[in-house]
């Protein structure tokens, strides 16, 4: 597993950068370098910009994380099975590995943000604005919420292909994304519940909403995760393709 988690991370690095690189370059080179706007202006777009928006977190963030998190767990399941006294262990295992590789995921993801703050922002000025906390609530938010969608995959998996799950979870993201844009602007809608660091660093959102947020992904969490034990129980060892 620790060489498809090293090389699975390399590339999601990758591909973050080149997220926060189409996210920032054209607000630096096109209005910040040419005097459109200011350095306080840059710095909030650094916590309020696409790359921190709900649309990278739960449509491209997430098309992102369904292969990097399938492509990580995909193991020898006849050893494993044979590894492990039982199914409940077997799977209690499964998870675990899935919770470390989601964990490194989210995490990758924030400093790829921070290492973009450090060259082009102002460090000193996003610390004035809750910024570090900010960082913190989003990670246990993005862990969350992208166990979820890893969950849902397991459920879509016991009744469909492999393939067909990974096209199911990014068109549900998608047409979630954009019903909540056109009917749930200023409603509550599941998804902002991924996207908190914005609502921190702005004060848009206040400490007690956040850990509503996070309260509600985690009871989710723990819905979805005795699903996945009691598919687990009585699941065909040999895995559809």
């Amino acid at each position: 597993m620790q060489r498809r988690l090293v090389k699975a991370l390399f590339c999601t690095g990758v591909l973050f950068v080149i997220n926060a690189l189409s996210s920032y370059m054209p607000l630096i080179n096109n209005l910040y370098n040419k005097g459109f706007i200011k350095e306080v202006q840059l710095n909030e777009n650094f916590i309020t910009g696409d790359y921190h928006s709900i649309m990278s977190y739960g449509v491209v963030g997430i098309f992102i994380y369904i292969f990097f998190i399938t492509y990580v767990q995909e193991v020898d399941k006849n050893y494993e099975m044979v590894r492990y006294k039982n199914r409940k262990q077997y799977t209690s295992n499964s998870m675990k590995r899935a919770i470390i590789a989601t964990t490194l995921f989210a995490l990758i993801y924030q400093i790829v943000g921070i290492v973009c703050v450090v060259i082009w922002g102002n460090v000193s000025i996003l610390l004035q604005h809750k910024w570090i906390q900010g960082i913190m609530v989003q990670m246990l938010a993005t862990i969350l919420y992208y166990m979820w969608i890893y969950m849902i995959y397991i459920v879509f998996c016991s009744v469909l292909t492999k393939g067909f799950s990974k096209i199911i979870i990014v068109g549900i993201s998608m047409a979630s994304y954009s019903i909540m844009s056109i009917f749930f602007q200023n409603q509550w809608f599941f998804m902002k519940d991924i996207d908190l660091i914005r609502g921190i660093c702005t004060e848009e959102t206040s400490y007690l909403n956040s850990f509503i947020a996070i309260f509600r992904l985690s009871m989710v969490n723990l819905v979805f995760a005795n699903i996945v034990y009691k598919i687990k129980e009585k699941e065909d060892i040999y895995e559809k393709k």
